[in-house]
């Protein structure tokens, strides 16, 4: 019979020592339990203990064992133990060292004696426990600052002097307990699950002993005031109906009894879940390698199936739960923008069709022949990525405005371009700087209906001053603007453009800024450009008009092209 109950209540801190560890042994850290012995039952309107009862008991036995244990007064009657220790009964701590991230329970065994007991004394002889109880279950991690936890205290019968009726600690009468405990449902088991542990959660009004009925068991005897979550012992498959609960307090009182919904376990159900898998680590591009790494993860394991353009390319063919790093079979060069990959499970579950971000296979680029005055190359593949050498990657300033699609492709441009809305898009570097000799190149098409006077391609500087420029549109006329001075030609709405912009500082060139449109010279100018501290794509120099429709490939030289050059560079499309 559970005569008195005491709150027991015991804040963890984490020391910041690991001793040392064997490799196959789980991480522990040391932990100080301050053992406070002034809490109380909320069952009671006083303690259910004197003082005069406790002083009497000098020797805490405080054991941290799994959460499966089930002890009452035989402290010596575990399976397995994680940590042992004595409290001490002047600052009423004890240290133990204890594992993290594990379920399971602090036993608190309380013994009555003139001198105190040791641990070899307890565990050698069979000395009588006066007060026992355990903690919910728990665990702690690496941020676990401290943790309450509270114990009630079971007096054993036959133990002791105090009979629990004695006066409080106001010189009052303590009056008997005659409430009875109230529990509801709280989560019930769903009515068909695999699990043959199934968790049931229920709330108390009061501390108290469990009691189970009929069909099912639990390893958890003891219920706290509010939610409590138990953890059936393994079930057969089988239909259940009759599964009761009920919670007996200190003083006698029996709670209503729960009766569990129905539920059927069957750990046969077929697993109707699909794997997840998601891009970890691209491929770069462009790249010179013809088998080229790539790896991705996924939620469970299953078979590769591998579509698109890179549909026989594959050379594993089963995935691990987790990151999985694949190697293509040997690629010929080219653009690669279909490529896809699923993960397929035991149970027959097809995964998410996982796109392999767009790259492209070009051998013959080495590092022998790389052009150095290639300052930047913005493919547009689904990112603003830099493709020269010198990865000068753009910073979009309205995050995730800029869209990424198929355009047309009639012109054979690569597989995506970038889409500028128009209205409040457009990307920037701070990192190239020219003022000589240069060539801007790129691929446009600019939606007509949408456009206005100064929206703008491409832009330099954050000024209107003298020797900033900017290429932009006016009455369907691609606009070259050097300070006061422009060049012009007329652009094509709604079709690709290839749009070139030289300059040469050769004071004998008479033809120093010249404006080409798909190969083919359409104009020049004198004035000589002075600076170029910043690049804008989409926006014009003043942050006035932006551009709305398709810039795709826009490359950007310190050097002039020749008139060949521009057109062989067009050719390559």
């Amino acid at each position: 019979m559970l005569r008195c109950t005491f709150l027991l209540v015991i804040p963890l801190f984490l020391f910041t020592g690991c001793g040392d560890l064997e490799p196959d042994m789980q991480d522990t850290r040391t932990v100080i339990l301050n053992m406070d012995f002034h809490g109380k039952s909320s069952s009671r309107s006083s303690s259910s203990v004197s003082a005069n009862e406790l002083s009497q008991y000098n020797t805490h036995l405080i054991l941290a064992l799994p959460s499966g244990e089930n002890l009452t007064s035989s402290y010596r009657n575990y399976y397995s133990s994680f940590a042992q220790g004595l409290m001490n009964t002047e600052d009423k701590k004890v240290s133990l060292e204890i594992p993290l991230n594990t379920q399971m329970k602090i036993f608190a065994f309380l013994f009555q004696s003139e001198e105190d007991y040791s641990i070899s004394e307890l565990f050698s002889g069979t000395p009588e426990v006066g007060y026992y109880g355990e903690s919910r279950s728990f665990s702690i991690d690496t941020q676990t600052n401290n943790l309450s936890l509270g114990i009630t205290l079971i007096h054993v019968s036959g133990t002791g002097t105090d009979t629990g009726g004695g006066s409080d600690t106001g010189g009052g009468t303590e009056t008997a307990d005659t409430a009875a405990p109230i529990i509801e449902q709280v989560t019930a088991i769903e009515s068909q699950t695999s699990d043959s542990t199934p968790e049931y959660t229920f709330r108390s009004t009061k501390t108290g002993s469990i009691t189970y009925g009929d069909s099912c068991d639990s390893a958890t005897i003891i219920a706290y005031i509010g939610n409590n979550t138990i953890v059936f012992n393994a079930l057969s498959d089988g239909y259940y109906y009759d599964c009761i609960i009920k919670i007996i307090d200190s003083e006698g009182n029996e709670s209503n009894t729960i009766t569990i919904p129905p539920f059927t376990v069957d750990t046969t159900v077929n697993d109707t879940m699909p794997p997840v898998i998601e891009e970890f680590s691209g491929i770069t591009t462009p790249t010179t390698d013809t088998t080229p790494d790539y790896t991705f993860s996924s939620s469970e394991a299953g078979n590769i199936t591998y579509g698109g353009t890179c549909e026989t390319a594959g050379s594993a063919t089963t995935a691990i739960v987790g990151h999985n790093l694949i190697t293509y079979n040997t690629l010929s060069d080219g653009s690669y923008i279909d490529c896809t990959i699923t993960v397929t499970d035991s149970a027959g579950n097809v995964s998410n069709p996982l796109s392999v971000t767009p790259f492209t296979v070009n051998t013959t680029v080495t590092n022998d022949t790389i052009d150095t005055t290639l300052l930047a190359h913005y493919a547009f593949e689904g990112n603003l990525f830099d493709n020269s050498s010198y990865n000068r990657d753009l910073t979009e300033d309205n995050v995730s405005n800029i869209t990424y699609s198929a355009a047309d492709n009639t012109s054979n441009k690569s597989g995506r371009a970038a889409l500028f809305n128009g209205t409040n898009t457009y990307a920037y570097t701070d990192n190239i700087t020219l003022s000589d000799n240069f060539t801007v190149a790129f691929w446009t098409i600019p939606f007509s209906s949408s456009m206005s006077p100064w929206d703008s391609a491409l832009s330099s500087g954050d000024s209107t001053s003298s020797g900033i420029f900017q290429i932009d549109f006016n009455d369907n006329n691609t606009r070259f603007c050097a300070g006061i001075c422009y060049i012009s030609t007329t652009l094509d709405s709604n079709e690709w453009n290839h749009i070139v912009i030289t300059k040469s500082d050769n004071s004998t060139d008479n033809k120093k800024i010249r404006l080409y449109k798909n190969g083919v010279l359409k104009t020049y100018t004198y004035p000589i450009i002075t600076l170029w501290d910043k690049i804008k794509v989409g926006l014009n120099r003043t942050g006035g008009g932006y551009w709305n429709g398709y810039i795709d490939e826009l490359k950007i030289y310190n050097r002039t092209f020749s008139t060949q050059e521009v057109r062989d560079l067009h050719d390559s499309y």
